[in-house]
């Protein structure tokens, strides 16, 4: 097959789509997108992206950079479909290693919600998430990396699965403790 009859064949699904949710939802603060995708929030205590996963694509990136409003709290998420989040028990389960300073450290998490990493306060702070198949009624596997910039660097890699066969629209995110502001965006690609 040609290059020109693959990308003909794959129309919009080619390479990365900026999604743009039907709708976002704020638990404190505000938080809107813009016509092309582009979430802006300030003062959250949690944020909803609604109708943002759809069949048309099978995987998704979310990209955050933004600041919380404690020295560090952990960026938790819960998927969702319908405007309700899913917080079944020990439905979220995640392996993952944080470097902070000169300390590694690894745990396995199995929660009613999944951990990204720690946003903190007067810090960039960067999230890189990688959603497989979250429209799709099976289990959701997840990948992350989360950055917090201090005087050292703290990272977090998360690889995870939401165990539930069900078929989400859209994703919440909250901080541990106070509130988190900045901006996301969320991409679809098969």
């Amino acid at each position: 097959m040609t290059r020109s009859r693959q990308t003909a064949d794959w129309g919009s699904r080619a390479g990365l789509a900026k999604i743009v949710p039907s709708s976002v939802a704020v638990g404190s603060g505000t938080g809107s997108a813009d016509s092309l995708g582009t979430i802006t929030f300030s003062g959250c205590s949690s944020l909803s992206l609604n109708g943002c996963f759809t069949s048309t694509y099978n995987y998704y990136s979310i990209m955050f950079v933004g600041d919380g409003s404690t020295t560090a709290a952990n960026l938790q998420f819960r998927l969702r479909v319908a405007g309700t989040d899913n917080s079944t028990a020990s439905s979220y389960i995640s392996q993952s290693v944080q470097g902070n300073s000169t300390t590694v450290a690894g745990v396995r998490e199995t929660t009613n919600y999944g951990v990204l990493g720690q946003v903190g306060s007067g810090n960039p702070n960067a999230l890189d998430m990688k959603l497989y198949k979250p429209f799709l009624a099976e289990k959701t596997a997840i990948l992350a990396q989360m950055q917090q910039a201090e005087d050292v660097s703290r990272v977090r890699n998360v690889s995870g699965i939401h165990n539930q066969n069900t078929s989400y629209d859209g994703i919440t995110f909250f901080p541990g403790t106070g509130t988190f502001s900045g901006r996301m965006s969320v991409y679809g690609y098969n």
